[in-house]
């Protein structure tokens, strides 16, 4: 038996068959380089429960920071509407794999620290931890000075700064 070819019929089934491994290759590279660009930009904090305070002085050394003990601890309601406030405050959370969504209308503990080595000796910087049954679901890093600032829970790598 003689197989025949038709050059044209050939060829169109040869561009068809190397389209279809070219958006093959495609749905599936393009989805790892996503997410590895993602894990590049955005970091997840290292723990799952911090439901003591010996854990919450553990997840805060593996973040760098050196903290005395707990300087207020309160409880707080997350609010079930959130205003422009809470969406930015919520924007800084998923920087940091949190969302506070999901927590909406329900109660946290609030734990907030004195940070005693902030970068180039700034002064008066708090962190807070927002804590419901156990597990982290918010946090950030601010500073109470003149020229204030927010920021997520990883250590700042500050160019000049002692602990870089």
């Amino acid at each position: 038996m003689f197989l025949s070819f038709n050059l044209r019929k050939s060829g169109k089934y040869l561009l068809a068959l190397f389209l279809v491994l070219v958006v093959g290759v495609g749905i599936f590279t393009i989805p790892l380089k996503a997410v590895s660009t993602l894990k590049g930009n955005s970091e997840k904090l290292p723990f799952t429960k911090v439901d003591t305070e010996e854990k919450r002085q553990q997840l805060l050394s593996e973040l760098g920071w050196q903290v005395k003990e707990v300087y207020s601890s309160q409880k707080v309601l997350i609010p079930k509407e959130f205003d422009e406030t809470y969406f930015k405050y919520n924007e800084l959370q998923k920087k940091q794999g949190l969302n506070l969504k999901r927590h909406r209308g329900k109660k946290a503990d609030k734990y907030t620290y004195i940070i005693e080595n902030y970068p180039n000796g700034v002064d008066d910087v708090r962190l807070t931890l927002l804590i419901r049954n156990g597990k982290l679901i918010g946090g950030d890093v601010c500073s109470l000075g003149r020229e204030g600032f927010m920021h997520t829970l990883f250590y700042p790598h500050i160019e000049g700064s002692l602990e870089n």
